[in-house]
């Protein structure tokens, strides 16, 4: 049992790993590319919640960690990054559009399931380093379980996140309509970015609880 543990605990890490070179490539080639109607990250950001919030949220600029752009709903705020919040390549559109999303009333619904992974993911990190300190193996082993279980339920949150977004008839509408993301082509592109960078921030999304 132990094995069948470290061996799926392993095989995330890797899966992890492999998507931040994913989004490191799709960092490199998304910079170079510029949404049609030259919108910054601020503006698309401020399009979408203008569309899909009766309060607007605040949105700031703040310096966070790797595509860790957030929205916290307790302080009704937007917060991108410099390189999200100023600039109009399509790296800081697919930001802030996943960012922005998150105020979509069903991914609001699903935000439950998000808070429980971080959760998860938060004592993870917890248990393993009491559990390495006080060389139990039994603790250790506990950790691991719930890292995965973490993992997978985060899973579940990104594809009901990406389908909520992606079936929202009134999003599509609007990207399509302004022409940030016309193309059905670069819909596509969207989706799997978003998927990619859920993945390799997983292992400290968890920080934006804290911010």
């Amino acid at each position: 049992m132990g094995t069948i543990i470290e061996i799926t605990f392993v095989t995330i890490l890797i899966i992890i790993i492999i998507a931040n070179l994913i989004a490191s490539n799709y960092q490199k080639e998304y910079r170079q590319m510029h949404n049609e109607v030259n919108l910054s990250g601020f503006e698309i950001a401020k399009l979408i919640t203008n569309k899909f919030c009766d309060e607007e949220p605040h949105i700031i600029k703040k310096k966070t960690w790797r595509f860790l752009d957030y929205y916290n709903s307790n302080r009704h705020v937007i917060k991108l990054n410099p390189e999200v919040f100023d600039e109009t390549n399509m790296l800081a559109t697919f930001i802030a559009i996943t960012t922005s999303t998150e105020l979509i009333d069903d991914n609001k619904r699903i935000d439950i399931i998000h808070k429980l992974g971080s959760f998860l993911l938060l004592s993870f990190y917890l248990l393993i380093i009491i559990g390495a300190l006080l060389n139990n193996y039994s603790l250790i082993n506990l950790s691991l379980i719930i890292f995965i279980i973490s993992f997978l339920i985060e899973i579940s949150y990104i594809i009901k996140f990406i389908n909520n977004n992606m079936t929202s008839v009134q999003l599509t509408d609007l990207l399509n309509k302004e022409k940030i993301l016309e193309p059905k082509e670069m819909l596509n592109n969207f989706k799997n970015f978003c998927f990619i960078i859920k993945i390799a921030s997983f292992p400290y999304n968890f920080i934006n609880y804290f911010n």
